[in-house]
């Protein structure tokens, strides 16, 4: 280390250094004292050792984006490695856990860093993003438009495939808690304001249907 402090951009004092780290196997301090050369010296020595060295980078089964169902996700290394990982994009090495099974991912935003480490060497860390967002269904729809009708009507409902429509007459806002649309809605002599909500099979609530009508 002395050689190396008087002269930080001398390769063979590098060389000599991490060739004793490497058979005493003390191989995580070897990759830092050659990370240290490619940094001082620029000699592509020891960019190709490291190379040599340094496990494989993980890889995943899907590549980071966006998606609207859950999914489990694997992640794999070359043989022999162990996998740390984080689902926050933190530190693999210092926050991580031991890669054992594949990774469910539900619905929010995953941020997965993933690290290999063999014989004490340890890979790049690869960093995918996953936002997993399930689509909410679409607004009930009304066969009868708004509007004002010189007799009583009633109103039929629809909604996408799998939904159950919630809905109110009384002018507060429908829940999953308001009565549950199964029949036509017969509608008063005066104004009735019809407000409904369809709710998929996920519990993904739309948008609310607001239609008023006078009869």
């Amino acid at each position: 280390m002395q050689a190396i402090r008087q002269w930080p951009s001398y390769p063979e004092s590098y060389r000599y250094l991490i060739e004793r780290m490497l058979e005493d196997n003390r191989n995580f301090d070897a990759m830092q004292c050659i990370q240290m050369a490619i940094d001082n010296t620029g000699d592509s020595y020891f960019t190709t050792l490291q190379k040599q060295l340094r496990p494989a980078t993980p890889s995943v089964s899907v590549l980071g984006g966006s998606f609207a169902d859950e999914f489990e996700l694997t992640i794999t290394a070359e043989d022999g490695a162990t996998i740390y990982y984080t689902i926050n994009g933190g530190s693999p090495l210092e926050e991580g856990q031991i890669y054992s099974a594949p990774i469910y991912l539900e619905e929010g935003t995953w941020r997965i860093a993933m690290t290999a480490v063999k014989d004490d060497f340890i890979s790049n860390t690869n960093t995918q993003t996953y936002i997993v967002n399930k689509p909410t269904p679409d607004a009930p729809k009304s066969n009868l438009q708004s509007g004002t009708y010189d007799r009583v009507r009633s109103v039929s409902l629809r909604a996408g495939k799998d939904c159950v429509i919630y809905y109110t007459i009384d002018g507060t806002a429908p829940t999953v808690e308001s009565k549950q649309y199964t029949d036509p809605i017969q509608l008063r002599v005066g104004k009735t304001n019809v407000r409904a909500i369809a709710v998929n099979s996920e519990g993904k609530v739309s948008n609310e249907m607001s239609i008023e009508y006078v009869c």
